[in-house]
């Protein structure tokens, strides 16, 4: 049964109708796997973002604990010295640092 055609203007000002299951879909760039296509380019590049985060917090979280950014690790919601956990300051104030005053942080 055809509950709307791709042709129906109400479909594509999307007046809430809907396509039949089998009805074909027009090709488009967000059908089928050419969407899928960009999704290893998106992927690496939020991997490479999230790893400057990491460096830049673990800088600022060097800064405040007077410690080498590599002996620290970000895990809990702390950055946190990795052979003493209790040298730690949360997440949110390295974070803060870099925002309210990023000259007392270097970039990574």
């Amino acid at each position: 049964m055809n509950l709307a055609r791709i042709e129906d203007p109400a479909l594509l000002c999307g007046q809430g109708r809907f396509l039949d299951d089998l009805d074909p879909l027009p090709g488009t760039i967000t059908s089928g796997s050419y969407s899928s296509r960009f999704a290893p380019l998106l992927t690496s590049a939020l991997a490479e973002a999230a790893d400057q985060i990491a460096a830049t917090i673990r800088i600022a979280g060097a800064v405040l604990l007077e410690a080498d950014p590599a002996e620290l690790e970000l895990a809990g919601g702390l950055v946190r010295d990795k052979n003493d956990y209790e040298r730690s300051v949360t997440f949110r104030h390295a974070a803060g640092l870099v925002h309210w005053d990023p000259g007392l942080s270097p970039r990574p």
